[in-house]
């Protein structure tokens, strides 16, 4: 189990103290865990707590009642780490890339190869496995840091923003492989992409301005907006009038006019209907305060 107890952590910019994060405390076990919340939230300054990067000002980060920076925790072999802006080895081939991390958190060589086939199979990379990483395109090599962060086996595993530059088919598989991997480990993952967590987290954590605010199962969380979404479907002239007025969680056109999926606490207009919520819903009522 990870646990973590009041760790606070504060920039000095332009001769000012800004905190940007909280006493922040909470046990994390076993599954995905997803940590959503606007730019500036302190999710990034989090992981990198989590991942030793970033000393604390104050707080323990605990991985089964050691401290992680003791050495007795093996800490670093246990973690497996990909940060918002991470970088691979362009001049080695994928394979070889793979085999290296496993290698480096413990795997035997014949244990890296093997971990490193299976994976380049679940991200359709075994083809390429000996092709350089400077000839992939940018999403490919998303593909492959997160690939990276499984390997070894890790306990923990932290990710940042791991499918910001994935298209939606690719990201519908990154979401399978996090969710199949997190069956057996604690799985950390920030996104602003809510799809990514929705409906594969065991537990949804919500920052602003450094303050977790908020926490719960994607269901829990949901249902907390019910009553608040309505569904209508407006002539395009009568739009303008919606969006500046509401919130709008999305619109699209057919052929009885413009759909709109409004977020309100209070009956947009008489012919809106209640709709179901979903996890998308409920962080943009959260970001836009109406919770």
């Amino acid at each position: 189990m990870l646990t973590v107890k009041k760790i606070t952590k504060s920039y000095r910019r332009f001769r000012r103290i800004t905190p940007a994060l909280e006493p922040f405390s909470y046990a994390f076990d076993h599954g995905l865990y997803g940590i959503l919340g606007p730019n500036g939230a302190g999710k990034s300054t989090l992981l990198s707590i989590l991942a030793r990067n970033l000393r604390p000002d104050g707080g323990q980060v605990l991985l089964d009642g050691e401290d992680v920076r003791s050495r007795k925790t093996g800490y670093p072999a246990r973690l497996g780490y990909l940060p918002q802006n991470g970088g691979g080895y362009p001049d080695v081939s994928a394979e070889d890339f793979l085999r290296y991390v496993a290698v480096s958190k413990g795997a035997s060589r014949t244990e890296a190869e093997a971990q490193s086939h299976a994976i380049l199979r679940d991200i359709d990379l075994y083809d390429c496995r000996h092709d350089r990483v400077a000839s992939f395109s940018g999403g490919t090599v998303s593909r492959l840091l997160l690939a990276q962060a499984f390997m070894g086996n890790p306990e923990v595993v932290i990710l940042d923003e791991p499918t910001a530059s994935m298209d939606p088919a690719w990201r519908a598989c990154a979401r399978k492989l996090m969710a199949r991997e997190a069956q057996n480990r604690t799985v950390l993952l920030a996104t602003h992409i809510v799809s990514d967590v929705e409906s594969a987290a065991r537990e949804v954590l919500l920052l602003r301005r450094g303050r977790l605010v908020d926490s719960g199962t994607p269901f829990e969380l949901t249902e907390k907006v019910r009553g608040r979404v309505w569904g209508i479907t407006v002539y395009p002239e009568e739009v303008p009038t919606f969006t500046a007025r509401f919130r709008i969680a999305a619109m699209a056109n057919t052929k009885e006019g413009v759909t709109l999926r409004i977020l309100s606490n209070r009956r947009p207009a008489p012919e809106a209907v209640a709709v179901d919520p979903n996890l998308e819903d409920y962080y943009l009522c959260f970001t836009g305060e109406l919770l």
